[in-house]
């Protein structure tokens, strides 16, 4: 799925499907794309909070330190360390890791989406859908230009939609209880 996707589904969603599939736009119309485009970034960043990239690194400890950015990808939150195949206790700060050894080891964590998309950028494996981003995009955009009604009905859209997508679709039974007066 591609961010030229998403803007295309917003096209669709408010009312200008003329727009759709045309390979260049000029004057307003490109305004338009270019404020849907950082929107879909604003909304694309919130889902990747929410369904984070996990990897696994090997890293060198240093004095029981490990700096952030040693790693590779940008960190959002460590989840596990480990060195020998046994779990290494530590505590996050907001620049290093304090950890009680040093060498190597395995951090595992989830990365923050951090890059800028451009309409032609492919987006990262991701959980959503294009009717969920595109939600997003759009509360983000109608918010932007303070028409707060639209903004707020696509937002409780998009959260319903992420909150499927955390749930896996299941819906919560409670057991029957009777009524206390």
């Amino acid at each position: 799925m591609t961010v030229k996707d998403i803007v295309e589904e917003c096209f669709v969603k408010i009312g200008r499907r003329d727009l759709v599939g045309k390979p260049q736009l000029d004057g307003q119309d490109k305004e338009l794309e270019d404020d849907l485009v950082a929107a879909t970034n604003s909304a694309y960043g919130e889902v990747s909070e929410s369904f984070p990239e996990v990897v696994t690194e090997d890293v060198n400890i240093i004095d029981g330190e490990l700096k952030y950015s040693a790693l590779k990808d940008p960190l959002l939150y460590p989840i596990k360390l480990e060195a020998a195949q046994e779990t290494v206790k530590f505590k996050a700060y907001p620049s290093r890791l304090v950890a009680l050894m040093s060498g190597r080891a395995k951090l595992t964590y989830a990365v923050a989406f951090m890059k800028k998309l451009t309409v032609d950028s492919e987006l990262p494996t991701t959980k959503c859908t294009k009717g969920i981003l595109s939600d997003g995009a759009l509360a983000r955009y109608y918010f932007a230009h303070k028409s707060f009604d639209l903004a707020s009905a696509f937002d409780a859209d998009f959260r319903y939609g992420l909150e499927k997508l955390r749930s896996k679709g299941r819906t919560l039974m409670l057991k029957e209880t009777g009524w206390f007066i």
